[in-house]
């Protein structure tokens, strides 16, 4: 049982032609199925010429991410973090489109996961929003370097433009990725 736990769990990965992308340096990102007609699903994949604890750093760094993003117009951690738990809001503007939404993220740091869900205690402009960061091994790269692997699903609860729902489900979980790597080979 506790090795069907743990493959459940497992990251997904990159197929044979994902993988030859990463080993260029290139980000990945793979459409996979939404639980609704509303959300977009994806998995991204980057290899960072970095450490893990490097890759960390930049991920847990919520603020960091705001100097490199215009769209994001307010990250505010709004309730004390714990060793384990941190809750942060955030506010994205994109193609006249404001999203407000409150993301609790749960630290697994020796086990190299990072999960968040919407908070429900909250007031938020999404019905969804579920992701797990993994850092792995990188394959195809030699030391240092973290495979960042996230899985994530957005459901916006109601219709929203095509390329407005594509930019924040898809292209900005891309973005995302490659700023992390950038910001992270650079410590």
């Amino acid at each position: 049982m506790l090795l069907l736990t743990a493959l459940a769990l497992a990251a997904p990965a990159p197929t044979a032609d994902e993988a030859a992308k990463l080993a260029l340096g290139e980000v990945v990102i793979r459409a996979v199925s939404a639980s609704t007609d509303a959300a977009i699903a994806v998995v991204g994949f980057v290899d960072v010429p970095a450490t893990r604890d490097a890759v960390w750093t930049i991920l847990l760094d919520f603020p960091g991410r705001r100097p490199t993003n215009p769209s994001i117009t307010r990250i505010e951690e709004y309730l004390p973090r714990t060793a384990v738990d941190q809750w942060w809001l955030f506010t994205i503007q994109k193609f006249g489109t404001t999203v407000t939404y409150h993301n609790h993220y749960t630290v697994d740091a020796s086990g190299g996961v990072l999960d968040h869900a919407l908070d429900p205690t909250r007031t938020n402009d999404l019905a969804k929003n579920t992701g797990t960061y993994t850092l792995g091994a990188c394959a195809s790269s030699a030391p240092p370097c973290t495979r960042l692997t996230w899985e994530v699903e957005t459901d916006f609860g109601r219709s929203i433009p095509g390329f407005v729902k594509n930019w924040l489900g898809r292209a900005a979980v891309e973005g995302f990725l490659a700023d992390l790597a950038t910001r992270a080979a650079k410590r």
